[in-house]
């Protein structure tokens, strides 16, 4: 594609498009080969490709991605691509970091993307599958719960951790714990996540200060105050907090507006990720179109978020043990520019949100119906 031709596109289908520059040229064998690797990593398969519980090994060959080619990892870029174009929260971010951001990653994707961007895609399309399995079999999230609980002691991963990264294990382990007993017993605890997913947003908060990322953690007091079932107790249209998807395989979350609250969630957390060196593999958990995909689902957006996110924490755990081994680092693509300009743009976005709420409250008191309006918003 020329560069009269990439100036035609958006920002997010030229970021894209540059990615697929740097995969076209992996073929289906690498594909397969590093699809093994990151399962490896992820301790679900050992160095003999023995699958570590049968529920993963039911799925293994589409778990392997034995029928994966480079077809489907460019068109794993153009989905992802697709969703981030539906967010106008994420949208305001990438027009306002044209110029001088832009090229530095691009800068980056030209000197380093060869190496690093195959690894990060094909990781992508696992975390796409894992999560879909998890979500569409609860005992899939059993199976590799066993798994890291015991490679997690084995390992002694959590002197890996940092003080924050040890809060979010714990807190993820608690949530996980709970939706396996909502499956297991076949019902969801309303009030499930009223408390749960603020504590987790203000963890991320507390670190985002403790880095000098005020304007991101001043974003993410909207997604607190709007919790859970919030708007249905002020409103008193009898709604609960969280329920099950009407498949009985995802449990769903109630918002005032479910899908820009996930907007600016998506952004916010995406932004707080981008503190780290390798943000390229964290953001993944954010993009799949698994959790990315939200658009027709809002109130699902979380679940498959929580998969995503439980599945990251041990692959990033596990893979710095690795490194840690082999006497490697980790890559390193953190441009702090680039946080700083994407905190300040989540604030705006987040007042913009807010604004909606209100302006929600307002003009909509409950009705019988309110709640199938709201989901689509």
């Amino acid at each position: 594609m020329s560069n009269a031709e990439r100036n035609q596109l958006s920002v997010a289908r030229s970021i894209a498009e540059h990615i697929k520059e740097s995969i076209v040229g992996v073929r289906r064998d690498r594909i397969t080969e590093l699809v093994r690797r990151h399962l490896m990593q992820f301790r679900l398969i050992d160095g003999a490709g023995i699958w570590q519980a049968r529920e993963l090994a039911a799925l293994g060959d589409w778990l392997l991605g034995e029928d994966l080619d480079t077809h489907d990892a460019l068109e794993l870029v153009d989905e992802v691509a697709r969703c981030a174009e539906a967010n106008p929260y994420l949208i305001e971010l990438l027009n306002r970091a044209k110029g001088e951001a832009s090229e530095r990653l691009r800068h980056k994707v030209q000197m380093e993307g060869a190496a690093v961007l195959p690894s990060v895609v094909t990781y992508g399309l696992l975390l796409e599958r894992l999560t879909q399995a998890m979500r569409n079999d609860w005992k899939v999230i059993e199976a590799c719960r066993e798994i890291w609980l015991r490679a997690r002691d084995a390992e002694d991963m959590k002197s890996h951790w940092t003080v924050f990264e040890h809060a979010k294990v714990v807190s993820i382990d608690v949530t996980i714990d709970r939706v396996l007993g909502f499956h297991e017993s076949g019902s969801v605890d309303p009030g499930f996540t009223r408390l749960l997913l603020p504590v987790n947003i203000i963890e991320a908060m507390f670190e985002d200060i403790r880095l000098g990322n005020r304007d991101n953690a001043a974003s993410a007091w909207p997604l607190v105050k709007d919790r859970p079932g919030s708007w249905a107790h002020e409103t008193g249209s009898g709604e609960v907090a969280a329920s099950w998807s009407e498949d009985r395989k995802a449990i769903l979350l109630s918002f005032a507006l479910p899908r820009r609250w996930a907007d600016l969630y998506a952004t916010w957390n995406l932004a707080f990720v981008s503190h780290y060196g390798d943000f390229p593999y964290l953001m993944t958990k954010l993009l799949v179109p698994q959790v990315n995909g939200y658009q027709d689902s809002p109130g699902e957006y979380i679940y498959n978020r929580l998969l995503a996110l439980y599945c990251q924490l041990h692959y990033t755990g596990f893979g710095r043990i690795d490194l840690a081994r082999q006497g490697r680092n980790a890559i390193d693509w953190h441009d702090e520019a680039l946080t700083k300009l994407w905190s300040s743009v989540n604030r705006e976005s987040a007042q913009k949100y807010s604004e909606a709420v209100k302006h929600l409250e307002r003009s909509e008191p409950a009705r019988d119906g309110a709640r199938s309006t709201r989901l689509n918003r």
